[in-house]
């Protein structure tokens, strides 16, 4: 078990979580609310299982929260992409979410593979 507050891609994720939630408070109310929620939710996602995999007892069962929040970050990246093409998201403030979701996919995935796991197998 790890505190994962020590982990670097936690702690990016973090400041993703905080990047989506202003990237969203300005969705038209007219609109379906799902994006918004859906984005905001899976964001979160991708933290909450970062954090409860280093709760675990071991490498099996911390790299299965890191495949769930790897489905979280690719989640958030398609309701990012989707609320740009609907015009709820500038393209510049777009652009910076999307990049911070990359960035911590990789840091995903150089975890995992640290850990044993190929994600690609």
């Amino acid at each position: 078990m790890q505190d994962f507050h020590n982990l670097v891609v936690w702690q990016r994720t973090v400041k993703l979580v905080d990047h989506v939630f202003d990237a969203t408070q300005g969705f038209p109310r007219f609109s379906d609310g799902r994006l918004k929620d859906q984005s905001r939710n899976a964001a979160v996602s991708i933290a909450l299982n970062i954090s409860e995999g280093c709760g675990r007892k071991g490498g099996a069962d911390f790299i299965k929260f890191l495949r769930q929040a790897m489905g979280s970050a690719c989640e958030l990246e398609c309701a990012v992409e989707l609320s740009r093409n609907r015009g709820f998201m500038e393209k510049p403030v777009s652009a910076k979410v999307l990049g911070l979701v990359i960035e911590v996919k990789k840091m995903l995935v150089g975890l995992m593979k640290s850990l044993g796991y190929d994600p690609y197998s």
